[in-house]
């Protein structure tokens, strides 16, 4: 099986661990910033007009909210799969991850293939 570096240089994995982790703290910042959001929202509101808008208010930022734990979740399995050595490689058929696919999420632990297939088994289809 190949390794982190045969497919990337040592440079470049201290700079795609940099990326990550700056992105981790984003979504870090974010989901903290929905939580006060989704506290404030609690508060009373009495016009049924307004109460509904509160509602759909509050939907969405637990949606937001879910959204943000299950990327950050990514991304920290992204860095595990780093440090062990495996940054680069599909997680489940060891082929290479497309570079353009890594430039753009670089949380990528599969290739589109096997991600396009885990993502239909998620979703039941």
């Amino acid at each position: 099986m190949l390794s982190a570096t045969s497919v990337r240089a040592d440079g470049d994995l201290v700079q795609i661990r940099l990326r990550l982790t700056a992105m981790a703290e984003v979504l870090e910042v974010r989901r903290h910033a929905l939580a006060c959001d989704l506290e404030s929202m609690q508060e009373e509101v009495l016009d049924e007009l307004d109460r509904a808008q509160r509602v759909s208010e509050i939907n969405f930022a637990t949606a937001l909210e879910s959204a943000t734990v299950d990327a950050s979740a990514q991304l920290a399995h992204a860095i595990d799969v780093l440090d062990a050595g495996g940054y680069g490689l599909c997680e489940d058929c060891g082929a290479r991850i497309s570079a353009a696919r890594l430039s753009f999420r670089p949380e990528s632990t599969r290739c589109l293939t096997c991600q396009d297939r885990a993502d239909s088994k998620r979703s039941g289809a």
